[in-house]
């Protein structure tokens, strides 16, 4: 079967697909940005993951196939249209999730515990490689629980 994505946007998952996904994907990371299409403007980060999806999947004709040996792997969950996430962890729009080999790794609304910046982002994705390879992951039913609007969240397991 041919690949429909399209290398110029971010390549969007729906419940149906997420496990299969996130099992499929066993030997790199997968970074969800999770968002609501009904209140954009609850994930201010969305055009800087944009723009690192569009710089890694740049002219790749068929962007999943071609995607198998990058580190990481680039997907929205939109939450207005999915509740899988919603249910399983409690997120909320403007959170990132970071998956390795089936287990969470990392799951906040910032990274590296101090902004949305591309630099933190790229800082994330190495510390959660690295925790990956400790075999340091979230609990499996691991939940947020008391959201409120501004509440900075970090959850790592740094246990260096």
């Amino acid at each position: 079967m041919m690949c429909k994505c399209d290398w110029r946007v971010m390549p969007q998952i729906t419940d149906l697909e997420f496990d299969r996904l996130i099992s499929e994907c066993s030997q790199q990371l997968v970074v969800v940005s999770v968002y609501s299409s009904r209140h954009p403007e609850a994930t201010p980060c969305d055009a800087m993951m944009e723009e690192i999806s569009y710089g890694i999947n740049y002219s790749r004709s068929q962007p999943c196939v071609q995607a198998v040996q990058d580190k990481y792997r680039l997907i929205k969950y939109d939450m207005s249209t999915n509740t899988l996430l919603k249910n399983r962890h409690n997120v909320i729009p403007g959170m990132f999730l970071i998956y390795s080999r089936t287990r969470l790794v990392f799951a906040d609304l910032v990274f590296n515990g101090y902004g949305n910046a591309k630099k933190d982002f790229m800082k994330q994705v190495y510390k959660c490689g690295k925790l990956s390879e400790q075999e340091k992951f979230l609990p499996d039913d691991f939940k947020f629980t008391g959201m409120r609007d501004g509440t900075k969240l970090m959850i790592l397991l740094d246990r260096s």
